[in-house]
């Protein structure tokens, strides 16, 4: 493959288990002694992403699905997500104004709500900004205490 730069790289399923892909072979298949210089799906992913890296001019939007839609439970992101925020927490200092001192996956990491008429959704902060009147009437009445 050959890189091209762009100035926004944006990549989407970063999940754990998808991205980087596993190698599959069937269970009958016996050759499975590698030797050097062959070929792995799941190494070729890691050198695609981190050459995505290198062509991000402006900027990078890495996205995964962090919960499960049915129920409250975490996902973790594909491992490269993880190695890049160790990374980041490495070469950069995330210190706020204030002084406090924050990791990368506190600073960089934006959660987005599970239902389209939270109230989150309404605050105008980060990702969590909409503009459906239907969605805001029934996070109005959300909001509002049942007496």
């Amino acid at each position: 493959m050959r890189s091209v730069n762009s100035r926004i790289i944006c990549m989407l399923g970063m999940n754990d288990g998808a991205f980087p892909r596993r190698n599959r072979r069937p269970s009958f298949d016996l050759s499975g002694d590698r030797r050097p210089g062959d070929r792995s799906t799941r190494e070729d992913d890691r050198y695609l992403f981190l050459e995505s890296i290198w062509c991000a001019r402006d900027a990078l939007y890495l996205s995964y699905l962090g919960q499960s839609i049915r129920q409250s439970e975490k996902i973790p992101p594909s491992a490269v997500i993880n190695e890049l925020l160790d990374a980041l927490d490495n070469l950069a200092d995330f210190t706020d104004s204030k002084g406090v001192f924050s990791n990368a996956r506190n600073q960089l990491i934006e959660e987005q709500t599970l239902h389209p008429f939270a109230v989150e959704n309404f605050s105008g902060e980060g990702l969590s900004l909409s503009y459906s009147a239907d969605h805001f009437a029934s996070a109005q009445s959300l909001s509002i205490p049942s007496s």
